[in-house]
């Protein structure tokens, strides 16, 4: 359903802190992550976003008005799915070592919308 990453304090799921401090406010709750592709913050509840996200892989309505959703994947959903495929531990922690060595921003024009997402 969900692909996690980003806890670069203790690399277990356990750690969060942002630019600015431990942790930092919802700012918009009003995308709703129910299709693959999108990105959004992990949080432990209302506003303890921090360094944690994820990338939906499948319809998640459960996560909508409880996540920030701040991206979207237009290139590369073969790569999710991939990850997606390896196998994981009994707490769902892959057992390879899974990185992001690219990632960006696309300069679109006009901006790409998130609530515009076409899948």
């Amino acid at each position: 359903m969900i692909s996690t990453g980003g806890d670069i304090l203790n690399n277990d799921g356990s750690g969060s802190i942002s630019i600015y401090g431990d942790t930092f406010p919802d700012e918009n709750l009003k995308v709703n992550g129910t299709k693959p592709g999108f990105v959004g913050m992990a949080n432990s509840g209302p506003d303890t976003n921090g360094c944690q996200f994820f990338i939906t892989t499948r319809s998640t309505p459960s996560l909508n008005g409880e996540h920030v959703m701040f991206g979207i994947v237009v290139e590369g959903q073969k790569v999710i799915h991939a990850i997606e495929q390896q196998l994981t531990d009994h707490l769902g922690r892959p057992t390879k070592e899974i990185r992001i060595t690219r990632c960006g921003l696309l300069n679109r024009r006009p901006p790409f919308d998130v609530t515009d997402h076409p899948r």
